[in-house]
């Protein structure tokens, strides 16, 4: 049975403007080193809903709240070559997937789907965890000894371990009582108890995930709530899906979600930014997330946090090391987001375009920042000019790393008079 716009036989089941607020939402993850250590992420959840005209219809839900209809290549909505927005005044927006095979004449107005509910609360039941999910939430129950050495790697690696049949499975399970007298015998000598109830926890998730009869098991189904292990939301919001002016829908993560923090252990509390103020125009671009690996400078500073060892952003010329700054965020940078379409080849040259944009743009000068030489145009000045005009022998005379350098000027003359307009 087909669910959509929420109703069946014109019966409404879902109020499509319902509104609600921004929750908090706390995922924990375990590494896969000696002591299963336990990684705890924050974001909030961008929920939102409700109707324009109570000044609402934004978040999440605002993709139900409006109009938006996408054409799918698959009977299961994974692959989506086009979306057709149409506001409140009837102004129609289309994107296509530029790396895709398929133009408006492909378009069928009855193959177009409205966006609904389903398509994204795709796995509403018999959700089927993925081994790492399953094995973490039994470490969190209690179900298995947080303390064992390697328990959480050595249990993901025997469940995506592929199998003959479920028999063979289920006794491969007991290897991790062979893994741990090989490897840890005083661990083995003193914990067997616990171990073996590893073991059974095992082969209870293997036996609940696995189905070889019906060839069903934790990758199977796509499950469009995120963006980790399927496509989910960047089956639209992957960067490379444009409009005829090159704008993309924004692949964004401030859009449905705060930018998502890794917990310190030895802290009491961990902060979330949230977006509150005017923001840079840059960062307004839509292929803004796809840039700014090469558009970052050291006008980024005035309101980012940097990896240590790289105060000048132009020094880091690859993905950021991983630690606790904004730059180098654990949860963005320490995973793979295969699919995104940052390096779809037809992107390159629009990207270059609009990197060159970028380059040749003033940065935004924030409201509630003072215009003077500490609060913004040090960092501009850094992020732009002082590789040429600082240090030793600046070229022309003029050094813009201090504020003594910028007023003295170079060869030409006075570089800024104070209080002048021109």
């Amino acid at each position: 049975m087909e669910f959509k716009k929420g109703n069946i036989d014109g019966v409404q089941i879902i109020r499509l403007e319902k509104f609600s607020d921004d929750s908090l939402r706390h995922i924990r993850n375990y590494l896969p080193d000696k002591d299963n250590t336990p990684q705890d992420i924050y974001l909030l959840m961008k929920t939102g809903g409700g109707t324009a005209r109570e000044g609402l219809g934004f978040g999440i839900h605002w993709h139900i709240e409006n109009q938006v209809l996408y054409y799918a290549t698959d009977e299961d909505d994974q692959d989506i070559p086009y979306v057709r927005v149409v506001d409140e005044n009837g102004n129609v927006t289309e994107y296509f997937d530029i790396s895709a095979d398929v133009g408006l004449e492909d378009i069928h107005e009855d193959e177009l789907v409205q966006m609904d509910c389903i398509t994204c609360h795709n796995r509403i039941t018999h959700e089927v965890s993925q081994p790492e999910d399953a094995v973490g939430q039994a470490i969190r129950k209690g179900l298995m000894a947080a303390d064992l050495p390697y328990v959480f790697e050595q249990s993901v690696l025997l469940l995506r371990e592929d199998y003959q049949d479920k028999n063979s499975a289920l006794a491969a399970m007991e290897m991790l009582e062979t893994y741990y007298q090989e490897n840890f015998p005083e661990v083995f000598a003193g914990r067997e108890d616990d171990i073996s109830q590893v073991v059974s926890i095992l082969q209870e998730i293997y036996n609940q995930s696995v189905y070889p009869e019906q060839l069903s098991d934790w990758d199977t189904h796509s499950d469009n709530m995120g963006h980790k292990n399927n496509p989910g939301c960047f089956r639209c919001h992957d960067g490379k899906h444009l409009t005829k002016e090159d704008e993309a829908i924004r692949l964004e993560c401030n859009i449905c979600h705060s930018i998502p923090v890794v917990g310190d252990p030895t802290r009491l509390t961990t902060e979330i930014e949230l977006v509150s103020g005017p923001e840079p125009d840059s960062h307004t671009l839509t292929n803004w997330m796809t840039l700014h690996g090469k558009a970052k400078d050291n006008t980024c500073t005035a309101c980012h946090s940097t990896p240590e060892g790289y105060e000048k952003l132009a020094d880091l010329v690859s993905k950021p090391p991983v630690d606790n700054s904004f730059c180098g965020n654990q949860a963005c940078h320490a995973n793979v987001w295969e699919h995104t379409g940052f390096k779809s080849p037809e992107l390159e040259a629009i990207l270059a375009e609009q990197l060159e944009f970028l380059r040749k743009t003033t940065p935004f000068l924030l409201e509630d920042k003072p215009r003077n030489f500490d609060e913004i145009f040090s960092a501009l000045f850094e992020g732009r000019c002082a590789s040429c005009h600082g240090g030793d022998s600046p070229s022309g005379g003029l050094d813009v790393t201090t504020y003594i350098g910028v007023l003295a000027g170079g060869v030409s003359g006075s570089g800024v008079v104070p209080e002048a307009r021109q």
